[in-house]
């Protein structure tokens, strides 16, 4: 077992190298992947074993060069393009690179024509495919790395091949480190580590869980050449690891010092630390979110194979997923840091939601091949993350509350709806805020709580006891990072601008608290009310600034039966367009001045359910034809200001005239089917809640043919609970209507009965009851039958009763 270097010994072998002019002493990475020169095998000469396809590749290489000699750009890219797309995955075209496209990026830069510097960009992007899928093969990584321990040519190369291939080679070099105690060949390796650059920190934070010192050591220095904050809460951990080896606490906390330039930070918890770097992934902080060159790896110690494992994922999931892995590391580094469960949580969910959403949008849409190969990279995330509602249940009601806080504070309103769902199974009325009672003080706080007695102090007393038993320590005491209970967030997701949010929060409630005296029932009701009669299926996204305009254009669309999800900035739109419901039509302010929306909308044209909805652009007569030349081949419809019910009106019902049946359809059925079925269960007399509140709103939902038989049945059971006769008149309609299914018709019938008293003048009552109770289907004669009992008792004579149930005409009854 090799002893354990000091801090000088392992770099040793690499400073004389460098002192030697080996390499460039290069520590910070290059601003773009590095060019190595073309290796003496490269070469534009025919060569004997060459096949058709590489003797033509060639062929249009050295026409290339020579339209390139002559100036005659053009012609030089047509035959570029020509000899990569003949062999796209060719490591030839990566080794000709330089001789190439190399040197056409110059001639192009030197001209000075923007248009030939970007197809040159693209011929360079094309001529590295062949090297990234060289880079991505584990074989081809695993020879580079062991060509570290070759002579000194093979190894200079393999160096710089790894060094582009960034996080791929860290579980390579990391295994290599374990395997070869050569303090030489593990200079190299940590070298390569060193110049990895940001890609190449998560894996390295991931490997310092390995328990060998003398490779934590390695993997520090080399975090430590990095420089990169994120590697601050991982070096954190181990700087105040009581059981640490003491050289790997030193070198720890002298690379925390020199990464964060303030020793000052060797005090904080490394829970903290790993925790704000939770929120800065969760919050997609683009300093913390950087983009990748090659797709999105997450990385993970696997401690049984003392390996690290990685896992591909969609770019849009990325940052949630961090979050997670972060907020996981907190709890490994103080399982009793209670603020990073309800992080956990929302990152969990918010991660389920976008997959959702994701393939919600691709549902029954011809993918393209990109779009193709992330369906096939999600697939296996919707399996892991169908624990997301499993892990929400077992951690609780508190940390439950506590992530409905922060997606509520933070906007989240997909988080917020899944963490309300969560607390409708796990939650009892016990755990909310009351309802003050007349004459109650509000606390001064006013969030409307009743000021009640200071529960006295629980005194054990036993036969012969003089003294009391100490209690336990306070929560605080217990635990310095405790959160505390709060249902008051449930209460508060009633008032949310998102409808969303507002009816799950009633459902829940209802299901919750039937019979507790909650705050704000009244809230309840009425958002149950507005969401039985939900007609809007179409969704918009609607970016803007003002508020004012907001308001505005938020009661335009909603008489014109559209939705609207609202977004303030650039960020927001993002984030509301990849999650669900989906969007049918995206509505943009042509003059935001905090976003370019020439640039925000080809950004939302990125995410595939916005790819193709249509777009409405709102701006000033004048400055039309100027958006129009920005905005250039996409098709946007120009609304003038200054808008009106009518204009908007119009330019909706233009735009979606064209579009596709609407997809919102499915989630406005389920919140008024959930609402519906709300208000079906609560039974007055046996609740706090005041369903008749919403009478006017049932009455509206039973005759509404455009809603479907979940809704109009659950609304027919709620009418027959308040028991009002001035619903009978459309429950009757109900019954004789053709169009009503014979479900519907029967939950008529029988909420007639329960709205009628037996005796009372309703022509409209007798007549459905009296049809009813002898209609040829025995269902019918049974809801009758029910009715009767329910208005307490038939108004006609007991024998005509039995003989309507037998199915007998009124005409022949007595013959």
């Amino acid at each position: 077992m090799p002893t354990v270097p000091t801090r000088a010994t392992l770099p040793l072998v690499l400073s004389l190298l460098v002192s030697a002019g080996v390499f460039a002493g290069e520590t910070a990475p290059p601003a773009a992947p590095a060019t190595p020169a073309a290796p003496k095998s490269a070469s534009l000469d025919p060569a004997a074993g060459d096949d058709a396809t590489t003797a033509a590749l060639k062929d249009h290489f050295r026409k290339a060069l020579a339209f390139i000699d002559t100036r005659q750009y053009e012609k030089a890219a047509a035959e570029l393009q020509k000899g990569i797309v003949a062999k796209p995955n060719s490591k030839l075209i990566a080794d000709l690179y330089a001789i190439t496209v190399a040197r056409f990026l110059d001639a192009a830069l030197d001209s000075g024509n923007a248009d030939l510097k970007a197809q040159a960009e693209r011929l360079q992007k094309m001529a590295y495919k062949g090297r990234l899928a060289q880079l991505r093969d584990p074989k081809r990584i695993e020879q580079l790395v062991e060509a570290l321990t070759k002579g000194f040519l093979e190894r200079t190369f393999a160096m710089e091949e790894l060094i582009i291939a960034g996080d791929y080679a860290v579980p390579h070099l990391v295994a290599f480190l374990i395997r070869d105690s050569n303090n030489e060949h593990r200079a190299y390796a940590e070298y390569v580590l060193s110049r990895l650059g940001s890609s190449g920190v998560p894996p390295l934070c991931e490997a310092l869980k390995h328990g060998d010192p003398m490779i934590r050591q390695i993997i520090i220095q080399a975090l430590e050449a990095i420089g990169d904050a994120r590697a601050v809460p991982a070096l954190l951990w181990l700087a105040q690891d009581p059981t640490g080896h003491p050289l790997v606490v030193a070198a720890a906390k002298e690379a925390i010092t020199k990464t964060a330039g303030d020793a000052a930070i060797l005090t904080k918890p490394a829970c903290i630390a790993f925790f704000d770097l939770a929120q800065d992934y969760y919050y997609e902080n683009q300093r913390i979110v950087l983009p990748h060159l090659y797709e999105h790896l997450v990385w993970r110690w696997d401690s049984t194979k003392n390996a690290l494992a990685s896992e591909s994922v969609p770019r849009s999931l990325y940052a949630s997923r961090m979050a997670e892995e972060s907020a996981r590391n907190a709890l490994l580094a103080d399982p009793k840091f209670e603020p990073a469960i309800p992080l956990l949580l929302c990152a969990f969910y918010a991660q389920q939601n976008l997959l959702d959403g994701y393939f919600s949008a691709a549902e029954g849409k011809a993918l393209s091949e990109k779009e193709k190969a992330d369906a096939e990279m999600a697939k296996p995330l919707c399996e892991r993350l169908k624990v997301a509602p499993l892990v929400a249940n077992a951690a609780g009601k508190k940390f439950v509350f506590a992530a409905l806080a922060r997606s509520l504070r933070d906007g989240r309103t997909d988080v917020a709806v899944s963490c309300i769902n969560t607390l409708q199974a796990v939650c009892d009325g016990s755990a909310l805020p009351r309802q003050l009672l007349p004459g109650e003080e509000r606390d001064k706080g006013g969030r409307g709580k009743a000021r009640e007695p200071k529960a006295r102090k629980a005194v054990m007393t036993w036969y012969g006891a003089k003294d009391r038993v100490p209690e336990g320590p306070p929560q605080d005491a217990a635990n310095r990072y405790g959160i505390p209970m709060d249902g008051m967030p449930l209460i508060a997701a009633l008032g949310h601008p998102n409808k969303h949010v507002r009816y799950a929060a009633a459902n829940a409630l209802v299901a919750i608290a039937p019979t507790h005296v909650v705050q704000d029932a009244d809230a309840v009701i009425a958002n149950l009310a507005e969401a039985v009669t939900e007609t809007a299926v179409r969704v918009a996204l609607l970016v803007d600034e003002d508020n004012t305009a907001i308001d505005e254009m938020r009661g335009y669309l909603r008489d014109a039966g559209v939705s609207p999800e609202l977004a303030r900035t650039e960020r927001d739109a993002i984030s509301l367009g990849r999650r669900l419901p989906p969007k049918d039509v995206i509505i943009l302010n042509g003059e935001l001045q905090r976003a370019d929306p020439v640039k925000l909308l080809a950004i939302l044209r990125e995410i595939p359910s916005l790819a193709k909805v249509a777009v409405l652009v709102l701006c000033n007569e004048a400055n039309t034809p100027k958006l129009r030349k920005a905005f250039g081949k996409e098709e946007v419809t120009f609304v003038p200001r200054p808008l009106s019910k009518d204009v908007v009106r119009a330019a909706i019902d233009r735009v979606l005239a064209k579009a596709p049946a609407p997809r919102g359809e499915a989630p406005s059925t389920a919140m008024s089917s959930a609402a519906a079925a709300s208000l079906a269960s609560i039974r007055p007399g046996r609740t706090t809640f005041a369903v008749k509140d919403a009478l006017t709103a049932l009455r509206r939902a039973v005759v509404a043919t455009t809603h479907p038989d979940s809704v109009r049945i659950p609304a027919c059971i709620a009418i027959r609970n308040i028991g009002d006769p001035s619903a009978i008149a459309e429950l009757a309609n109900v019954y004789r209507s053709p169009k009503s299914s014979k479900p519907l018709r029967v939950a008529a019938v029988i909420a007639i009965g329960a709205c009628s008293a037996r005796g009372m003048a309703s022509g409209d009552a007798d007549a459905v009851l009296t049809a009813a109770s002898h209609d040829a289907d025995f269902a019918y004669r049974q809801a009758a039958a029910l009715a009767y009992g329910l208005r307490g008792g038939a108004s006609a004579t007991m024998l005509k009763v039995v003989d309507q149930l037998h199915g007998v005409d009124p005409k022949d009854a007595g013959k």
